[in-house]
């Protein structure tokens, strides 16, 4: 069955970015659609709770008055190393304090100590700004949530986007499938993709099962440009419960040994350095970064891990006086605790997981892509962030920017009459789902998943190679033209499921290619075989747009 809906903005995303990117459009007088691949509230990043706490960055100088929205924008562009859009970035900082506010208001909860916000100094930055959230970013959709169904935005929730209506140049909306197999054909003069990232490209991962890249990949096919698709934050998390793992555990200096109880960190590092000395480095920031010294411990865990296996984090031996003596350290150890792991008394299996892409599609000041009609916000949006990204930046940005394409959008669509969409913007977009219905082979959708996460999680992570890379584009295309022909489909879900493969694969094509061609390490991408950062040539962005790849001017 096919249903064909009207609408004046479609925003596709359930997270923080799209809740606030369509109260915003509803607000400023547009008939507002989402469409949701769970549940609002529960569905993408922001609510997912991959840790105790989240932070959200606002300079109000609550903790140093010399912090303020100008030291903020130097901060995030410090952190891009060249690759981040300045005029982003300002908006950022500039903007972020009003969005604290807004979420307060309606309900949000930020943590307080002693009567004061609970604020602390977060990765890469300068200054103490960075406000903390209990259970990640949860209160933040519990508040955006109850406003929207106060109000007239219509929600499809368990419904799947699967490519954009794209005439004469113009993006008019998207199709979409839901969990009965509908196909719902929604015209827009405005669309905004808020799809969250593509953490499930890689097996260890610290989101949520529905970012499979879903917004990246629809964006590129229809012709948008996208960038910074290179760089991926990945940091530590526990195998068991997953979680990310407290930067601040380094201070204490836990023991660090693989299945042998072999201690292998002091071979693997140069020999002009301490163990000691890049834990502590290591406790500065979450995400892996070639700016720091940090960087020895991430490449020599996972040198370890591919050579024999699980590596094991021990605090059994840190006295009761070393973990008073740094701070906040005992969260760590009580929220442990609360999961059944007494880190007094047992190790902990711990393994590098991908978290957020800092890259996405390019846009505005506006949230506005290089296709009229097309906007995007969150972590689907490129130019923020660059090669390393101010922690507690994320949320911000999502509200931000949010915020700003909900807007713009609305005031575009009231301008444009509704295209009337020629049935041929769509109609290959039905073949192609029939066709994928219609597949009988004999491999199912999670096992081409799987391959594809395994080759990603081989290659494209904390060390990359030319020889690896390239080795990870060969699988990509092998399974795309040895495994796909021989897909199984006998169920809605495991429809969902291939169209979510198709987009990883996709996604993977991009962000390997994009790592092939950067020939340097800057901040998150780190090459082996070219181990230096040449700012004379790669401190940019590397643009790519259907298949073509190249510097942004």
């Amino acid at each position: 069955m096919i249903q064909r809906i009207q609408t004046d903005v479609l925003v596709i995303g359930g997270g923080g970015a799209a809740a606030r990117a369509a109260l915003e459009a509803y607000n400023s007088g547009a008939g507002t659609f989402m469409i949701v691949k769970g549940h609002l509230g529960s569905s993408g990043a922001t609510a997912y709770p991959v840790s105790e706490l989240a932070g959200f960055s606002f300079a109000d100088g609550c903790r140093d008055p010399d912090d303020n929205p100008e030291v903020h924008f130097e901060d995030i562009i410090k952190a891009g190393l060249g690759t981040v859009d300045a005029k982003l970035a300002r908006i950022v900082a500039e903007e972020a304090p009003q969005a604290f506010h807004e979420l307060q208001n309606w309900g949000g909860k930020f943590e307080t100590t002693k009567g004061k916000h609970f604020v602390r100094q977060a990765c890469f930055s300068s200054k103490p700004r960075t406000h903390y959230i209990k259970g990640h970013g949860i209160p933040i959709m519990k508040a955006l949530s109850a406003l929207i169904e106060k109000t007239g935005i219509r929600v499809q929730s368990s419904t799947m986007a699967t490519n954009l209506l794209i005439q004469d140049g113009i993006c008019l909306g998207a199709t979409a499938i839901d969990s009965r197999g509908n196909l719902l054909i929604v015209t827009a003069p405005s669309t905004i993709l808020a799809t969250g990232g593509a953490g499930r490209l890689f097996r260890m991962n610290l989101n949520p099962p529905d970012l499979t890249g879903d917004g990246y990949a629809m964006a590129y096919r229809a012709g948008a440009e996208l960038v910074n698709m290179e760089f991926l934050q990945m940091g530590f998390g526990t195998v068991n419960p997953v979680s990310e793992l407290n930067r601040i555990v380094w201070l204490l200096h836990p023991q660090i040994y693989n299945k042998e109880k072999g201690r292998f960190l002091k071979k693997r590092l140069p020999s002009n350095l301490r163990v000691e000395e890049c834990m502590d480095s290591r406790a500065t920031h979450y995400p892996f970064s070639t700016r720091a010294i940090s960087k020895y411990i991430d490449i020599a865990i996972t040198k370890e891990t591919c050579k024999t296996g699980p590596i094991y984090l021990d605090l059994t031996k840190i006295s009761k006086d070393t973990i008073a003596s740094v701070p906040n350290s005992s969260v760590t150890y009580e929220w442990f605790a609360s999961h059944g792991i007494n880190l007094r008394k047992e190790p902990v299996e711990i393994a590098i997981y991908a978290h957020a892409l800092n890259g996405g599609i390019r846009i505005d000041e506006w949230g506005t892509s290089s296709i009229q009609g097309l906007y995007a916000a969150g972590e689907t949006a490129g130019g923020p962030h660059g090669a390393d990204r101010l922690g507690g930046n994320m949320l911000v940005t999502c509200q931000v920017f949010g915020k700003r394409a909900g807007r713009r959008a609305a005031e575009e669509a009231k301008k444009r009459e509704r295209d009337t969409i020629n049935e041929k913007a769509y109609q290959v977009e039905v073949d192609r789902i029939r066709e994928i219905e219609e597949k009988r082979g004999e491999v199912r959708p999670r096992e081409l998943k799987r391959n594809v996460q395994d080759v990603m999680s081989q290659f494209t992570m904390v060390v990359r190679t030319e020889e690896g890379l390239s080795e990870a584009l060969r699988q990509i295309e092998k399974v795309k033209n040895d495994l796909w022909p021989q897909l199984l489909i006998e169920s809605q879900s495991e429809l969902h499921e291939a169209l979510e493969v198709q987009n990883l694969m996709e996604v993977g094509f991009v962000a390997t290619k994009a790592a092939l061609i950067r020939k340097e390490s800057r901040g998150s991408h780190h090459r082996e075989d070219f181990p230096d950062r040449d700012d004379r040539k790669w401190a940019k962005s590397i643009s790519i747009k259907k298949d073509t790849f190249s510097l942004a001017p």
